[in-house]
């Protein structure tokens, strides 16, 4: 898409050569030439973004104030291939998701295929990196002391509660597998999609071959915690399933009303087994379109929770005027349902389904060490995680750290080989923490799957 019109370019050039004639004058310099990466940024969204924007290019400093402006999530500039939906099925790494904070980065989240059990946490923070402290950098400085080759170590210095814990970690390649699947022994077969890229496609249309090839008695797809990615990736997906001669998704491009249809395939039949799409909260924009699909062209159930709600979609620009390589994430436009639908808001399931109680909790970090009649209303999973190991024993539940909680502590401090001290110290909640992990990749555990199979099993 060419972003910089002919007139545009034409215009500079006069403009400039008149600023030539005009160098010993008392002069103000035009933006696109005093701040030409603050005015590159205006321009693209004033041409392409979905609304028109509410300031004038006279009244922002700089790109970052054009960002905070727009207090739009789905607009920000981002570095290129540094995003999970460009990366192909593996990346060099360490596994972890970030966000910024004051002290250095937070750690959000961890590949659980990157086995980083006993080494890194959700809810640390990361204070420097092999001896560069992070307070002082910015947050894509910050991100840049992660990087790194292949077997490269990193020496972490983590600020974990009230603990200071140096960590080292190893660069390796990092597992993304955008799609698992697998045949239960009742003849349903299940795929999980994490992300749509453009792998996807490919992944997604082999695992079906396989369950096909095997014979299934049913579907399940799995889009739980999946927050989109590319469209031609759903797109390709649904045509799977798709039938009849109506477009199953609508995009609608907002600043020339441009409409695009995406339709089934014209030999499209109907498969011969049911099909229900698993979704929750975290399921966002192209998992909302491949669950809106699946239900109102196939009629296909949703079971789980509500989905997140983005109704909006974005396309990405490169930047070519500010001090290194950058991408502008920009929204667009609007996409619909096969029946004209917005999802904004979110889709309710047809079933309601809810996970297991643990995970319904805040996830379970250190803080200090908890003992008796400490508050523990915050800390409600180490509670969950005591009950589930020590189920031989009455569960607990309380807000205050009682002494039916310190038994039931002693007993599983004993059964992990740890030092009995009756108390939530730190070895014992990280031993917790390490459970909880474990419990994660456990299907038992996972009550929302158990329900879709029971659905698929019934009909």
């Amino acid at each position: 898409m060419a972003l910089v019109k002919t007139k545009k370019i034409i215009l500079l050039g006069v403009i400039s050569l008149i600023i030539g004639f005009l160098s010993g004058c008392d002069v103000k310099v035009p933006a696109f030439l005093s701040k030409p990466d603050v005015y590159e940024v205006y321009n693209i969204l004033d041409d392409y973004y979905y609304k028109d924007l509410a300031f004038k290019l006279g009244d922002v400093d700089s790109v970052d104030q054009i960002i905070e402006l727009l207090d739009d999530p789905y607009t920000y500039i981002y570095e290129p291939d540094s995003r999970t939906i460009e990366l192909d099925e593996a990346y060099i790494g360490i596994g972890i998701t970030i966000s910024d904070i004051e002290r250095g980065i937070l750690v959000t989240d961890i590949n659980l295929d990157a086995n980083l059990t006993g080494l890194i946490y959700p809810g640390d923070i990361i204070t420097a990196v092999n001896d560069t402290l992070l307070e002082p950098l910015s947050f894509l400085d910050k991100q840049a002391t992660l990087k790194g080759d292949l077997n490269d170590q990193l020496n972490l210095t983590v600020l974990r509660g009230d603990q200071i814990i140096n960590t080292l970690i190893t660069i390796k390649e990092i597992p993304l597998n955008s799609v698992t699947f697998k045949r239960f022994e009742n003849g349903i077969g299940y795929i999980d999609i994490n992300r749509f890229s453009l792998a996807t496609i490919d992944l997604f249309s082999a695992a079906l071959t396989s369950l096909e090839t095997q014979t299934i008695k049913g579907l399940i797809i799995d889009v739980r915690n999946n927050g989109g990615g590319y469209l031609t990736a759903v797109v390709n997906i649904l045509r799977h399933f798709m039938t009849g001669e109506d477009a199953f998704v609508t995009m609608h491009r907002v600043y020339d009303d441009n409409y695009t249809y995406y339709y089934p395939n014209d030999d499209a039949v109907k498969k011969p087994y049911p099909i229900t799409v698993l979704v929750d909260e975290n399921s966002a924009s192209a998992s909302e379109v491949l669950a809106i699909s699946m239900r109102e062209n196939g009629s296909y159930p949703l079971i789980g929770q509500k989905t997140f709600g983005k109704h909006v979609y974005q396309i990405s620009v490169n930047l070519r005027q500010q001090e290194k390589d950058m991408m502008l994430n920009l929204t667009e436009g609007y996409w619909l349902s096969p029946l004209g639908n917005s999802v904004e808001g979110g889709i309710a399931p047809d079933v309601i389904s809810l996970p297991h109680p643990l995970f319904t909790l805040d996830y379970p970090i250190y803080d200090k060490t908890l003992s008796l009649e400490d508050d523990l209303t915050a800390h409600q999973a180490l509670i969950s995680l005591i009950n589930i190991y020590e189920n031989s024993l009455e569960d607990v539940e309380t807000t205050i750290f009682n002494l039916a909680l310190k038994e039931k502590v002693e007993a599983f401090q004993e059964s992990e080989a740890l030092t009995v001290t009756g108390t939530l110290d730190y070895e014992t909640i990280l031993t917790l923490i390490d459970y909880y992990i474990l419990l994660q990749q456990t299907e038992t555990f996972d009550d929302q799957l158990k329900d879709a199979i029971d659905y698929l099993v019934a009909l």
